[in-house]
């Protein structure tokens, strides 16, 4: 008698199958987003640097601007090019994130100013001194991933969800 080992694969388990899939899915719209936030994080630093160094806004101030700008640019282009949309509520969709994009960027911008303060305080400590506009570039590189992950979130669910407006009726 010959013993022979049972071969599994993912068709012997249909809900790793669809579990895999939806993994997959996720992590090649993730990738996408994140090479397309690479874009739109190139043209929120530079306008952060045109801002903050030339136009001398204070850095809480260039950083709302500039990420607006970029933030919408992404949104918008990734409702295009990577996420299924959902069809309808355009206008609804993009309010909401353009709200949802002025509380991030508020708390980013406050984070910004905390965390500039602190890297010139290491600069000093340390008896370093770097021009402004390398504590501008490592200030937004700091508070970058964070953002990132959550924009990549709220975007999928804004733009993957079905809304359904009922005519007035609330139920």
């Amino acid at each position: 008698m010959t013993w022979r080992r049972k071969q599994w694969d993912a068709s012997s388990f249909p809900m790793w199958s669809d579990l895999r899939n939806r993994v997959e899915k996720d992590l090649s719209q993730f990738l996408h987003f994140t090479g397309l936030a690479g874009a739109g994080w190139l043209l929120d630093f530079a306008l952060l640097q045109v801002f903050a160094t030339v136009l001398h806004f204070p850095i809480a101030l260039g950083n709302i601007f500039s990420s607006c700008i970029a933030s919408l640019f992404v949104f918008t282009l990734s409702r295009r090019v990577i996420f299924n949309k959902a069809s309808g509520n355009v206008f609804s969709r993009f309010a909401f994130y353009s709200l949802y994009t002025l509380a991030v960027i508020f708390a980013a911008s406050l984070l910004a100013a905390y965390v500039q303060a602190a890297i010139e305080a290491i600069c000093r400590a340390w008896n370093v001194e770097f021009s402004k506009g390398l504590i501008v570039a490592a200030t937004k590189i700091a508070i970058t991933p964070p953002q990132l992950l959550l924009n990549y979130f709220v975007s999928k669910f804004l733009i993957e969800t079905s809304w359904r407006v009922r005519n007035g009726d609330p139920h």
